[in-house]
């Protein structure tokens, strides 16, 4: 399975060429370090929420959660093709983020052969700095707090919102500093 995983990775990375500043590598071994962690589908959604009426503040964003995000009236705006997002990481159907430093998202097979949407952990991490910056911005101790408390099903958005984000966060700090592929997993 190893041999496989890097044969797709150098497929990616020929892929990508002169778009990647460094190798595409991380840790295939056995005792790699492993994160892991599960905001639920709806403090996911919530999160894509935050971030999409961060970028419409016109519309009024709604204090209750949902797991119906993509019917969501600032998301759907946020998604347009034709609105530049300041979160293309996070509200572009990426699924799996690559710890290489690269400013867009792509298509491309997954190992298994499913097509999936793929960006860069640093990207998406420079996206998450940003909400937090212009909304909360939490200090490092308050996401830990929110990580850790969690949120109930169906609490309110902000609430799930806040602790997805401190989940989110982490795991692509994780993610960069240990040289990790960071995939969603559902």
């Amino acid at each position: 399975m190893r041999s496989a995983v890097l044969d797709w990775r150098r497929e990616i990375e020929t892929g990508l060429g002169n778009d990647l500043k460094e190798p595409l590598d991380w840790d295939e071994s056995d005792d790699a370090p492993y994160f892991t962690d599960k905001p639920a589908w709806d403090g996911y959604g919530s999160l894509l929420l935050w971030a999409a009426y961060s970028e419409h503040p016109e519309l009024k964003r709604p204090v209750a959660s949902t797991e119906d995000w993509y019917s969501d009236p600032a998301f759907q705006k946020s998604v347009e093709p034709d609105f530049r997002t300041s979160f293309p990481s996070l509200l572009r159907d990426v699924e799996a983020w690559l710890p290489a430093q690269f400013m867009f998202n792509f298509k491309a097979a997954d190992l298994s052969g499913k097509e999936m949407h793929f960006g860069s952990a640093y990207s998406l991490r420079d996206e998450l700095y940003h909400l937090n910056k212009t909304t909360w911005d939490a200090t490092e101790e308050t996401l830990t707090i929110w990580r850790r408390e969690g949120a109930e099903h169906l609490a309110p958005l902000e609430t799930l919102a806040r602790c997805a984000f401190g989940m989110f966060w982490q795991l692509v700090n994780d993610a960069i500093e240990h040289r990790l592929i960071m995939k969603l997993d559902y």
